[in-house]
């Protein structure tokens, strides 16, 4: 893939960086914007896809903590399932959250996009 920067074809990939060799001062600073906004983006990306593992795990964790209100069991008193009712409610709480958090930074990942 060429890339270029005011006009100019840029000649060759910099070693150890993205960024290819430039001819002036002005193109080095276009060519140093280019790499922050792919860092951006790929941090971004990263946020996302971490705010989605951590709420489908706490999902998964509520679901677990449900099955085991569900499923009968002698010694249990009225108290611990109070507990695994309030439980169940703040791990589905703070999934939904995440999941709102990640749907946000999509949206301003896809805003910088244009």
């Amino acid at each position: 893939m060429d890339r270029w920067i005011n006009g100019k074809k840029l000649l060759a990939q910099r070693p150890g960086t993205s960024c290819y060799t430039v001819h002036s001062f002005i193109d080095q600073y276009f060519c140093e914007v280019i790499l922050m906004t792919e860092q951006k983006e790929t941090k971004l990306k990263h946020k996302i896809e971490d705010y989605r593992r951590f709420a489908f795990i706490l999902l998964a964790l509520s679901g677990f903590l449900l099955l085991g209100m569900v499923l009968p069991n002698e010694t249990v008193q009225a108290s611990d399932y109070t507990l695994l009712i309030v439980m169940t409610g703040v791990l589905v709480v703070a999934a939904v959250s995440l999941h709102a958090s990640s749907i946000k930074t999509e949206k301003v990942l896809y805003q910088d996009d244009e």
